[in-house]
């Protein structure tokens, strides 16, 4: 997935107002939770999904090159989906 200007502004500006994010993989693997940390450069986020049994998943690295669909939800209620763009 490509990593646009506009999925960095989003978690960048203000990441205090972002509620969870889901991450979208093939086959079917999902991550979902809060936002725990984010850099600029390397740009990398890190969430922490407390629904996963496994200890060793709970806190997750977004892998972009992975991932199909990435979903914001903020705390105002609204909600961006950033979804791979497959050029045929």
């Amino acid at each position: 997935m490509e990593i646009t200007v506009d999925l960095k502004n989003e978690l960048l500006q203000d990441p205090k107002t972002v509620e969870s994010i889901s991450v979208l993989y093939k086959k079917k693997k999902k991550y979902e939770g809060e936002l725990v940390l984010i850099n600029e450069n390397p740009f990398e986020v890190k969430i922490f999904d407390k629904d996963k049994k496994d200890e060793a998943e709970k806190e997750h690295f977004v892998d972009f090159d992975k991932a199909i669909e990435i979903a914001i939800a903020h705390f105002d209620g609204t909600i961006s989906v950033f979804k791979d763009v497959e050029l045929n």
